[in-house]
This record gives structure tokens, C-alpha cells and sequence, in this order.
């Protein structure tokens, strides 16, 4: 629906409008104005890594539930989460600097924040003790997190396959999970013209009696 070469969304663009889904990482946005995406109802919002600015209250008043901000962004700015009251698990990395106020205000359903960093440094962070961030204080944080290598990639966690999980049946080298299911169908045909056969010898057998 959206242009690949799209490189900047407005201000108050989906504002109001309900946008289902966006895959905003898959284009080359460089610019979100304030508040473009409130009130959006994808839980999981991620967001391009070509983005160079970003507005206050992108997300604000929205559905999401899950947040990864991103390494290659260093600061979440004003609102970006106000009032998501279905917001429960946000991951942060150490290269965050500041966090805008009211960045997570009205985030009651916050459980977990997960860190890359220490402690020190998470707290350390410009706006991290404004009263109105509290919920990043308060949820239950997991400091030093070493995340893997395709869980920092740019696509969707949801939508994302490790590379160590292999989701296509191979058969090469004579091997495969299915094989057994292979080999169990015959067995089960067979078994079965047995059981039919029986089934008739013993129909015929009594008509002879």
C-alpha cells in the first residue's frame, strides 16, 4: 500500500485513522512527524533503521505490547509511548542517552524492561528518573543482556527465523525429520489390507457354516 522510496511521514498522518499494520522496516523512512502513528493497533511496532528524526508521541495512546528500541537509536523522544496502557515488556539497549518526558507516562501494564547494559548506566540515562518515567523504574529489569546475533536485526522478531532453526524439511544425504513418517505409511497401509482381509475370511467362513 506503502511505496518502498516512501522517506517521510507527517505529522498526525495516521492520527486517529487506526492503522492495522505498517511495516515501517521494510521501507527507507527518514522522518516521522509528532504523533503520526497514535492510537496505532499493531502490538509489535518496529521501526525503520534508514530513520534519522523522529517526532514527539509516535506511538502514544497506542495498542502496542511489546517495544524494541533499536541500537541505532540513541534517544526516545518526548511521549513516544504516553498512555499505551497494553505496553508490558520494553527492550532498551546501551546505546540509549536520553529518554524524553513523559516518554512512558500512563504505561501502567510495564512488566519487564530488558537492558544491555549495567544497572549504573541504565539509571544514568538523561530522563530515566523523571517522575513521569517511573514504569521504567518500577517494572522488573534484567540488566547485562547479551542479546543473539538475529534478535538485533532490523525485521520483526515475530517475523524473524534464527538461522539456527531450519523450518523446511530437507532430504538431502538420504536424511530427514519426515522419514519415519515416510516409512510409517506403508507399514500402516499394509497393516490395514491384512486387517481387511481378515475381516472378509472370517464374513466368508461363517457363510460356510
Amino acid at each position: 500500500l506503502y511505496p518502498k522510496t516512501l522517506k517521510k511521514i507527517g505529522a498526525y498522518s495516521f492520527c486517529k485513522g487506526h492503522p492495522d499494520f505498517m511495516a515501517l522496516e521494510e521501507h527507507s523512512i527518514e522522518e516521522i512527524g509528532d504523533y503520526a502513528f497514535q492510537y496505532y493497533n499493531s502490538a509489535f511496532p518496529h521501526l525503520p533503521e534508514s530513520l534519522k528524526k523522529i517526532g514527539v508521541g509516535i506511538f502514544a495512546d497506542s495498542m502496542v505490547i511489546d517495544v524494541t528500541w533499536y541500537s541505532f537509536y540513541s534517544h526516545i523522544p518526548e511521549s513516544t509511548f504516553e498512555n499505551c496502557k497494553e505496553l508490558e515488556s520494553v527492550f532498551l539497549y546501551d546505546t540509549l542517552t536520553h529518554i524524553g518526558e513523559r516518554a512512558f507516562a500512563g504505561c501502567d501494564a510495564l512488566k519487564e524492561v530488558t537492558y544491555t547494559g549495567s544497572k549504573e548506566q541504565y539509571e544514568q540515562i538523561d530522563g530515566m528518573q523523571n517522575e513521569t518515567n517511573r514504569p521504567l523504574l518500577e517494572a522488573t529489569i534484567t540488566y547485562d543482556f547479551i542479546p543473539r546475533q538475529w534478535e538485533t536485526e532490523t525485521a520483526s522478531p515475530a517475523m524473524t527465523v534464527p538461522p539456527t532453526v531450519d523450518t523446511t524439511p530437507s532430504l538431502s544425504n538420504g536424511s530427514s525429520s519426515l522419514l519415519p513418517f515416510y516409512i510409517a505409511i506403508p507399514i500402516l497401509s499394509i497393516a490395514n489390507a491384512a486387517l481387511v482381509g481378515v475381516i472378509i475370511y472370517q464374513k466368508k467362513a461363517r457363510k460356510m457354516l
